[in-house]
């Protein structure tokens, strides 16, 4: 469904919702390289612009001031990193739904218990999920089956 993306692999992208073409806008050095339904990052931190956010909430309108930033990524590249002889075949990782309201919260927050959340090894984003749009993947080792 998305466009095809032209951006550098080497250097980082920015992530945020686009409200009207419901999609994930992919944008780096300040353009938009593409959109797309699902993207993985890694190396993933979160950003909020608290000028943007108290924008939304006086204006009660909303606005482009929050965004996931990271290295694109791949399913393959996401499956490889938790494969290891410690833990053969088994894929050994937490994953968090993350979500962000701007009337409710200042930054990124874990849906779980509403902690803020910052940073993450990957992201899994994918628009069509009803639920669980967001999810961030840490490297911390959980029971594994």
């Amino acid at each position: 469904m998305g466009m095809n993306i032209k951006y550098n692999p080497e250097r980082k992208v920015q992530v945020y919702r686009n409200l009207h073409a419901d999609l994930w806008s992919i944008r780096q050095d300040g353009l938009v390289v593409g959109r797309e339904e699902k993207i993985i990052l890694r190396d993933v931190t979160f950003h909020v612009q608290p000028a943007g956010n108290l924008k939304v909430r006086n204006e009660k309108r909303k606005n482009v001031h929050a965004y996931i930033k990271g290295y694109v990524s791949s399913v393959l590249e996401l499956r490889e990193k938790y494969k290891s002889e410690k833990f053969g075949d088994n894929e050994c990782f937490e994953e968090n739904p993350v979500t962000y309201n701007p009337y409710l919260y200042s930054s990124f927050v874990l849906q779980k218990d509403k902690s803020p959340i910052f940073k993450a090894d990957y992201v899994d984003m994918d628009i069509t999920d009803a639920f669980d749009k967001v999810i961030a993947i840490n490297t911390k080792v959980v029971v594994c089956g």
